[in-house]
């Protein structure tokens, strides 16, 4: 069982500095899903992780014996930032569980301790896409081989996402809104926005509605207010930021199944036709990227894209192995 414990402390340490992959992270979330006390060992993680463990009082001798569990512990495989991290992460736990059991009774019956409903919801690649409504009255729906773990606390609520999820969040403004992702943190009041944590080394948040705020887990330094119609683009790996601002309308193509494309250069819909297919598409001619091409459509497969394109513009996409490669003379509409 200790064994097991300590698997968990340093799984959700990785999961909160960003170090985890998709994989381990859905692994994580199935096991924090699957247990009342899995969950609230998984809050009180995050509250330590967040600087919220405020009201617990953190004894010496509660240090000392966390110090203790954390030698004996074999971490000569990890690197030394993520060590770090574990240890402050068990140390503080660790303190934590150990006033654990005589505050159970008065977490569990004291008004003023946080007693609050958990919402956990999942979509698998089989299943039709359906809008949930949060304790809070916020909706969201989720994209395929998403989770979502929903905490309706006193002062704050706080979603966490793995994968992909769009929120309109019902406006409190005693209450702001959180979504937790393992690269950093969005914080709104009410809007609608748009993240994409799906995969392991980046982070896009599109914002519909209103303004929000992103927080890097990497580096707390890194925060950046987006508003009405910007988009952010975030690497975990490099720790870089890019902010374009334009029609945003295919951002949510997975949950409308629709896209359009209002005399948009070609290089701009590449990359939503790469988000919607799930594929990889390169210019065979560079000068290609600068046509601007307009149309709409519902539902559409790759093909009938395809086909649109050389009657519109005589360009073609052909699939090489994994890679579909764009090819043509140029355009006639600069």
């Amino acid at each position: 069982m200790k064994m097991q414990m300590d698997e968990k402390y340093d799984q959700i340490a990785k999961f909160l500095a960003g170090e985890l992959s998709e994989s381990e992270q859905s692994t994580l979330m199935d096991w924090v899903m699957s247990d009342a006390q899995n969950q609230k060992f998984f809050e009180e993680m995050v509250a330590v992780w967040n600087g919220l463990t405020s009201e617990v009082d953190v004894s010496k001798t509660s240090f000392e014996s966390a110090e203790k569990s954390w030698k004996g512990l074999d971490l000569s495989h990890k690197s030394q930032r993520s060590t770090k991290r574990l240890y402050r992460v068990i140390t503080i736990a660790a303190a934590c569980l150990v006033l654990l059991f005589g505050l159970l009774t008065q977490f569990l019956f004291t008004p003023n301790q946080k007693n609050h409903l958990v919402q956990e919801f999942a979509r698998s690649s089989d299943e039709s896409l359906v809008e949930i409504v949060l304790d809070d009255s916020s909706l969201v729906s989720l994209n395929e081989d998403s989770k979502l773990l929903f905490e309706n606390e006193k002062q704050r609520r706080v979603a966490t996402l793995v994968g992909e999820a769009f929120f309109e969040v019902a406006t409190d403004s005693l209450k702001p809104f959180e979504v937790q992702t393992s690269k950093g943190i969005i914080r709104v009041l009410g809007t609608s926005f748009n993240v994409d944590a799906s995969t392991e080394d980046a982070l896009s948040v599109a914002v519909f509605e209103g303004s929000v705020q992103f927080t890097s887990n990497k580096d707390e330094e890194v925060s950046i207010v987006l508003e009405k119609d910007e988009t952010l683009h975030y690497s975990l790996d490099s720790g870089a930021i890019q902010v374009e601002k334009r029609s945003i309308q295919n951002q949510l193509s997975w949950k409308t199944g629709r896209l359009v494309f209002d005399d948009l250069p070609l290089n701009l819909v590449i990359l939503d036709m790469e988000n919607y297919f799930g594929v990889d598409i390169e210019f065979d001619n560079s000068l290609l990227g600068a046509c601007k091409f307009t149309g709409s459509f519902q539902r559409p497969s790759l093909d009938e894209i395809s086909e649109t394109l050389d009657f519109v513009m005589g360009v073609r996409l052909v699939q090489k192995d994994s890679i579909w490669h764009i090819s043509g003379q140029g355009c006639t509409n600069e």
